[in-house]
């Protein structure tokens, strides 16, 4: 019985090192997953953030964007002047009630 006994413990003892030694295996794994998928997020936000600048200075170029005055910093595009988007931060928000 003292045999089996130390045959179970030893058993146990070995799966436990062993279900460590996968845990650490998966954490390290799973740990270069994410950062290649963290590489890959970046490298698509770029390459979005590339297409959307194209687009804009596509459809500012075909439309005729262009400056109202040296001073201001208000444009028309297509006969129609865009809003100044740093004047529009700098108001404070409207309450609703």
């Amino acid at each position: 019985m003292k045999t089996d006994v130390a045959t179970r413990k030893s058993n146990l003892a070995s799966a436990h090192k062993g279900l460590k030694a996968n845990h650490v295996s998966g954490m390290t794994s799973l740990k270069a997953e994410i950062s290649r998928l963290k590489d890959k997020m970046d490298l698509v936000h770029q390459n979005i953030a590339i297409a959307r600048r194209s687009r804009c200075k596509e459809a500012a170029d075909l439309l005729g964007l262009r400056k109202l005055s040296s001073k201001e910093e208000s444009f028309i595009i297509a006969g129609v002047t865009l809003a100044n988007l740093h004047l529009i931060k700098r108001r404070t928000p409207l309450h609703h009630y």
